[in-house]
């Protein structure tokens, strides 16, 4: 689970991710990644899950809940005072635990961020 301190909550957060940071997108999902100061010095991460592209809520919820699991792993790899948001479309639903370790390389890469999973933070 990815640690309390690292979630995103703050609309303005997810504003400033979406509207200055880079973006790259994949077949299950869009990254977007900025820096700058912010009052919190750990990297923050969000989810936008929209009901439009995927309709029942136990499936945004599940999704959510696997991409959390796997961006804990890449923790180590944002800077400090990050923001980073992950965008969901619709394939995500279908997709193995797999596919979306893939494509979450793919997109963190896609906005500049080395991943290595092998490097883990608290």
């Amino acid at each position: 689970m990815l640690p309390r301190r690292h979630r995103m909550v703050r609309g303005a957060d997810f504003t400033f991710a979406l509207r200055k940071g880079r973006h790259g997108g994949t077949r299950h999902f869009v990254v977007h990644y900025a820096t700058g100061q912010s009052e919190h010095r750990a990297p923050l991460v969000g989810f936008a899950v929209p009901k439009r592209q995927i309709p029942l809520a136990v499936d945004r919820k599940r999704v959510a809940r696997r991409l959390r699991h796997l961006m804990r792993e890449h923790l180590g790899d944002l800077e400090d005072y990050s923001r980073l948001v992950i965008t969901v479309k619709a394939p995500a639903a279908q997709a193995s635990s797999a596919e979306l370790r893939a494509c979450l390389d793919k997109g963190l890469s896609k906005v500049g961020i080395d991943a290595d999973p092998g490097q883990a933070a608290d």
